[in-house]
């Protein structure tokens, strides 16, 4: 266990010194382009409804049985693997509402933006945690020598404990960091290590802190508003550090790439462990600790989790590749039965490919089935690279 907590400690420790050995007037006062939102979930969610998508498919158990329910099947599933599991499924979704007598769903691009984002965080506050293991956690990582009411009545933080705290778990996250350096000065003052959460680890901390075995945010609710999540990480500040400039450079980790598969709670998890090699580095650079307020560090979060998970392969090489393994150039090269995918300039996103095929899928079920060509199947990565082949074959880049 010692062993275990002081190389945690120690990575802790480089980061920051490799933090502070960058070369921040590289970057420094630069104006940084912040990646823009794919889709806004609010309206996923009302357009989810209205569309009748919650006919078929369940919530979390809430919702129509006929198709798998959602929440449990897009698991894992990015921005991209989503809308390319809604491509591999039509024909099985598309029996079903026949079965039914009801027609499918027009999605233009737009309309699919929302309801794949909306999607896409279905998950982001699903985990629970284990109130059981977060007592453990509360004794194990020294929590509980600050925050526990001692014998005098006193303790060096406010006491702690199960069911004492009605917060939402992000709002007790946000306390966490909003609290961290007088914690962490507290801490070196009583020679208490720091602790670091890993994995599920944080979300069952906060669950015995909040006293839930269950998430406070159900599925048709949202953990935080990506759009104010945008406009907080400029006003914050957060774009001054953490996006790469032109020519690559960032003051501390590029915050858009990486692992994007992450809860609410793995990533409020992450900002703590890094907050002593943050706080040091704004110390250098004479910046005050950013705070966060209401529903402030919900928003930025949620704002990372879309942007993140809209990453691709994009590798135009591999989607020349697919374009003719998958049959593709056989109905849309120039002179096919199909229109030249590559001319349509809606096809500009691997969500708006799957928008137009979406909709034209009628039609091109029953010209595959007659081909003999059979339905195409797509991986995330397919659809990501083969959109990038069609942006490039528009541009002129490559024939």
């Amino acid at each position: 266990m010692g062993q275990r907590r002081s190389s945690r400690g120690f990575r802790t420790v480089l980061f920051g010194l490799a933090l502070l050995h960058i070369n921040v007037a590289a970057c420094w006062g630069v104006e940084q382009e912040l990646p823009q939102l794919v889709g806004e979930p609010v309206r996923g969610r009302d357009l989810y409804m209205e569309k009748g998508c919650i006919s078929c498919h369940a919530l979390r158990g809430s919702g129509g049985k006929v198709g798998p329910d959602l929440a449990a099947a897009l698991v894992g599933k990015g921005i991209i693997g989503i809308a390319a599991a809604m491509l591999e499924h039509y024909p099985k979704m598309s029996a079903a509402m026949h079965q039914k007598n009801a027609a499918l769903p027009h999605l233009d691009p737009g309309e699919m933006d929302d309801v794949i984002a909306y999607l896409l965080f279905i998950n982001f506050a699903r985990e629970p945690g284990s109130p059981e293991n977060g007592r453990l956690l509360f004794s194990q990582e020294g929590c509980i020598k600050c925050h526990a009411t001692r014998a005098d009545g006193k303790s060096a933080g406010p006491p702690l404990g199960s069911a004492s705290l009605s917060a939402p778990p992000i709002t007790i996250a946000q306390d966490m960091w909003n609290h961290g350096t007088q914690m962490n000065a507290t801490m070196q003052q009583l020679q208490v290590e720091r602790p670091v959460f890993e994995g599920r680890q944080m979300a069952d901390l906060l669950a015995f802190l909040s006293g839930a075995a269950e998430p406070l945010v159900r599925g048709t609710l949202l953990p935080g508003t990506p759009v104010r999540g945008r406009e907080l990480f400029k006003s914050k500040g957060c774009d001054r550090c953490h996006v790469k400039d032109s020519v690559g450079h960032s003051i501390g980790p590029d915050l858009f790439n990486g692992k994007w598969y992450m809860t609410a709670t793995e990533i409020a998890g992450e900002m703590w462990n890094h907050g002593p090699a943050m706080w040091l580095l704004m110390q250098k650079l004479g910046i005050t600790p950013v705070r966060f307020e209401d529903d402030e560090l919900a928003d930025v979060i949620a704002y990372l989790y879309l942007v993140r998970s809209t990453k691709g392969s994009e590798d135009a090489a591999r989607g020349r590749e697919l374009f003719s393994s998958k049959r593709c150039a056989q109905c849309h090269e120039r002179g096919g039965p199909g229109p030249d995918l590559a001319t349509i300039p809606l096809l500009d996103s691997p969500i708006h490919f799957a928008a137009e095929m979406w909709n034209h899928a009628p039609r091109m079920q029953t010209f595959v089935s007659d081909a003999g060509i059979g339905w195409p199947k797509f991986e995330a990565d397919d659809v990501s690279d083969l959109v990038s082949y069609l942006r490039q074959r528009r541009a002129g880049t490559v024939n």
